[in-house]
């Protein structure tokens, strides 16, 4: 039977700000457009960012399942708070090393049209190289507000090697993924942001979440996020 999870965005609830080696944890979506309400699927077990996790407590966050926009309220949305936070035991913050955390809710999340289960990948072989990120972050490097909607934008997923190019040795870890265009990022507040990924057959699987960047859509410098196909067993095995 296949396991299923979904992913938070930690932008507001609790506030995400440690950086590594100068670089920051993404912020905003940056060249993309309002997503179509409700096309992000969620379910009980929640995958984010683990320095989303370090200075917060279950009782500190609340996950909200349906949500579009954060200035009105649709009937839609599901409130769930949160039983337990699992960071990964082997998580960094120094170098954002298995930036991973799984939050685990206090009670289901009901499935219907507008709420589903999201898959995660286990293998990128079979992936298409665009995928799309969203968030409520700012949406340019001017911004000072959040994004009232949820904001989408569709970025290509680059080779790590390139993208070890631009951030440096020893940045860049396998257990990585790099994805983003001039223009085209994620960048802080949109921390532990989904990265969905289409499979060949075109099914949507969870392939990343926001880890960290430079900045925001700068030339050379995409977004840098965490593999999930590389989490998948340990996401499994801690799935509740």
């Amino acid at each position: 039977m296949d396991r299923f999870t979904l992913t938070v965005l930690c932008f507001s609830t609790f506030y995400c700000s440690q950086g590594t080696q100068g670089y920051e944890v993404d912020d905003k979506i940056v060249g993309g457009t309002e997503a179509v309400p409700n096309s992000v699927k969620f379910m009980r077990n929640v995958v984010t960012s683990g320095h989303c996790c370090q200075t917060v407590t279950p009782e500190e966050i609340q996950i909200v399942a349906g949500e579009h926009s954060l200035s009105e309220v649709s009937g839609n949305e599901q409130v769930c708070p949160v039983r337990e936070l699992l960071l990964h035991e082997k998580y960094n913050a120094f170098d954002f090393e298995n930036d991973i955390c799984l939050l685990v809710l206090d009670k289901n999340i009901v499935y219907n049209d507008l709420v589903n289960r999201a898959s995660i990948a286990t293998d990128d072989s079979s992936l298409k190289l665009t995928a799309s990120v969203y968030g409520w972050g700012a949406t340019s490097n001017e911004a000072m507000a959040n994004s009232e909607v949820l904001m989408k934008v569709d970025v290509p997923i680059l080779k790590n090697e390139d993208c070890a190019q631009s951030y440096g040795n020893g940045v860049i870890h396998d257990f990585m993924l790099c994805a983003g265009a001039d223009g085209k990022d994620s960048c802080k507040r949109d921390t532990g942001s989904p990265l969905v990924c289409q499979n060949a057959v075109d099914e949507q699987v969870l392939c990343g979440t926001a880890s960290f960047g430079y900045d925001c859509g700068q030339p050379g410098f995409p977004g840098v996020y965490m593999r999930i196909s590389s989490f998948s067993e340990w996401i499994n095995e801690n799935i509740q």
